[in-house]
């Protein structure tokens, strides 16, 4: 299965938009417990969205991950994608069109 697709404008280069997670079971919310991880639901409660800075303190990818897991949370599918300046720039051309 596919992950969906989604976009996320940020103003740093170095952010990466980490993982967009496919999860076994539809939330409805996300947990209160994991509110420190500025997670979104995406794909309609299907998937989880976590956006940090790759050269940043808070980049915990593994404990986000033990966290789900604590809260009963089952993955599909992981997928991360970082954002070049390439892709910042492409992504600027095109919106000022």
């Amino acid at each position: 299965m596919t992950l969906p697709a989604f976009e996320i404008s940020t103003s740093s280069p170095s952010t990466v938009v980490s993982p967009l997670a496919e999860l076994q079971q539809k939330l409805e919310t996300v947990p209160a417990g994991l509110s420190a991880y500025n997670l979104a639901l995406a794909d309609d409660g299907k998937a989880l969205i976590y956006v940090y800075e790759a050269q940043g303190e808070h980049r915990g990818v593994t404990r986000l991950i033990e966290e789900l897991f604590r809260n009963n949370i089952r993955l599909k599918d992981i997928a991360t994608t970082q954002s070049s300046l390439e892709d910042i720039f492409v992504d600027l051309v095109r919106h000022d069109r």
